[in-house]
C-alpha cells in the first residue's frame, strides 16, 4: 500500500489533495449559514479565496433582506401583544427572542462585508505558520469543526421536535374545552405562535407562515452560538501549531534565532484574534445577553408545576441544551486564552544559561498581554469569565424568585392542572 506523505511546503495541498486552511475547513458551517440566509457571501464553495466576495446586488443579499423585513414583522407583532398584556419578566419573552434574531441578522451581514479581506488575512497568517502535521491534517480542524456542526444541529433539532410535541399534546388536551369547530391544527397554532394570532385573524397559512419563521429563529438562536464556538476552535488550533513548534525547546537551549521566529509566529497569531474580534465582537455580546436571559426565564419557570411527563421532557432537555451552549461558547473562547499563556510555562523551564534578551522579550510579552475574544470590549472570553457567569445567574435569579409573583394554576373537577385557560 503506498503511503500518502505530508507536503509541508504547499498549504494548498495536506494529504490527498486536502486543503488544510480554516477556509475550506468552515464549509459545513457556510453550508448550514447559507440555507438560512446568513452570512451572505459569494464564493464560500470556491477552492480560491479569490472567489469570495461580498456584494450589496446578488441574490443572496435579497434573500437576507427579504428574511429581515419578515422577522422585523414578527417582531414588532409580538411588541403589539407585549403592550397588551401586563409588563412581567416572562411577557416580554416572545419581544426580545425575535428582536434577538432581528439584530443577530443584521450583525451577520456586517460580518459578511468583513469577511473576505478577515479570511485573506486570516489565510496568509496560516502559511506563515509551523507547518505541523497532526495540527493540519485530514483529521483536524474540518473533522471537529464537522462534527461540532452536525452534532449542535442534530441536537437542537430534537429539541425543537420536543417543542412540536408538547405543543401538539397540549393541542389535544384542549380540543374537548375549545368546541368542535376548533380543528387541532388550529389550537397547535394559538399555542405555539400566541403573538401572531393575538394581533391578526387566525388563517391556516398564516398559521404555517409563523411556524417557518419560528423555526427559523430558532435556527438563529442555536447558530449563533455555533459560529462563535467554530471561530474559537479555529483560532485556538492556530495557537497550537505555534505552540507545537515552541514545545522543541522545553527544557533545551534555542538560539536567538529560533526564539525570534516563533515570536513573530505569536505575534502573527495574536493579530489574527484582535482582527476576528473586531469582527465578531458584536455577535458575541448579544449571545450572552440572548442566553443568560433566558436560562434566568427559563430558571424561573422551573418553580412552575409541569403538566405531564412531555412537558417536563421539554422543559428540562431545553434548558440543559441552553445552560450546555452559554457554558460552552465561555469554555472553547476561552482555550484560545489558555493557549497563548502555555509558551510562559515553556520559556520558564529553560535553564537559566539559555535565557537571553530575545526569551526574556517573549516571556514578558505573554505574561503581560491578554489574547482573548471579547463581547464589546465590556468582558474578556477567558475562565474566569465562567464563574462569573454562574455567580451572576444565581444572583439575579434569587432576584427574580423574590419579585416574581407567585404562579397560580387552575385545575379541573378532578383536581389537575387546566393547561387551557
Amino acid at each position: 500500500m503506498e503511503q500518502k506523505t505530508w507536503i509541508a511546503k504547499d498549504f494548498l495541498a495536506y494529504r490527498g489533495g486536502h486543503n488544510g486552511s480554516t477556509f475550506r475547513a468552515m464549509r459545513p458551517l457556510f453550508t448550514a449559514a447559507r440555507l438560512f440566509s446568513l452570512i451572505p457571501v459569494n464564493g464560500v464553495f470556491g477552492d480560491s479565496l479569490m472567489d469570495l466576495h461580498f456584494k450589496w446586488f446578488s441574490l443572496v443579499m435579497l434573500y437576507s433582506v427579504v428574511v429581515i423585513a419578515i422577522v422585523g414583522f414578527m417582531t414588532i407583532i409580538a411588541t403589539l401583544k407585549f403592550l397588551e398584556d401586563s409588563l412581567t419578566f416572562g411577557t416580554i419573552v416572545s419581544v426580545f427572542f425575535y428582536l434577538y434574531n432581528f439584530c443577530a441578522i443584521l450583525i451577520f451581514v456586517g460580518i459578511a462585508r468583513k469577511w473576505p479581506e478577515l479570511m485573506a488575512y486570516w489565510h496568509s497568517v496560516e502559511k506563515n505558520l509551523p507547518q505541523t502535521e497532526h495540527l493540519c491534517g485530514r483529521r483536524s480542524l474540518r473533522t471537529r469543526l464537522h462534527q461540532l456542526v452536525t452534532t449542535l444541529l442534530v441536537i437542537a433539532a430534537i429539541e425543537h421536535g420536543l417543542s412540536i410535541a408538547a405543543n401538539i399534546e397540549k393541542a389535544y388536551r384542549c380540543k374537548g374545552t375549545k368546541g368542535a369547530q376548533t380543528t387541532y391544527l388550529e389550537l397547535y397554532f394559538h399555542e405555539s405562535l400566541p403573538h401572531l394570532f393575538r394581533v391578526l385573524p387566525y388563517h391556516p397559512l398564516l398559521g404555517w407562515f409563523g411556524y417557518i419563521i419560528n423555526f427559523y429563529c430558532t435556527f438563529v438562536w442555536n447558530f449563533m452560538d455555533l459560529f462563535i464556538i467554530s471561530i474559537s476552535i479555529a483560532l485556538t488550533t492556530r495557537f497550537k501549531q505555534v505552540n507545537a513548534k515552541i514545545e522543541q525547546a522545553r527544557g533545551r537551549i534555542m538560539s536567538d534565532i529560533f526564539w525570534t521566529s516563533q515570536r513573530n509566529h505569536y505575534q502573527q497569531v495574536s493579530a489574527l484574534v484582535q482582527e476576528v474580534d473586531k469582527v465578531i465582537t458584536n455577535l458575541i455580546f448579544l449571545s450572552y445577553l440572548n442566553n443568560l436571559y433566558f436560562v434566568c426565564v427559563q430558571l424561573l419557570h422551573s418553580l412552575n408545576p409541569m403538566d405531564n411527563y412531555l412537558q417536563a421532557i421539554y422543559f428540562w432537555f431545553s434548558l440543559i441544551f441552553l445552560i450546555a451552549r452559554t457554558f460552552g461558547v465561555s469554555l472553547y473562547s476561552s482555550k484560545i486564552h489558555d493557549q497563548s499563556r502555555r509558551p510562559a510555562q515553556i520559556i520558564r523551564s529553560i535553564p537559566t544559561t539559555g535565557l537571553t534578551k530575545e526569551t526574556e522579550r517573549f516571556l514578558e510579552e505573554v505574561t503581560n498581554e491578554t489574547v482573548s475574544l471579547t463581547g464589546k470590549k465590556f468582558f474578556r472570553l477567558t475562565r474566569k469569565l465562567i464563574l462569573k457567569i454562574t455567580g451572576t445567574i444565581v444572583t439575579y435569579e434569587l432576584v427574580l424568585i423574590q419579585v416574581s409573583p407567585g404562579g397560580k394554576v387552575t385545575t379541573d373537577n378532578a383536581g389537575n392542572p387546566n393547561v387551557c385557560t
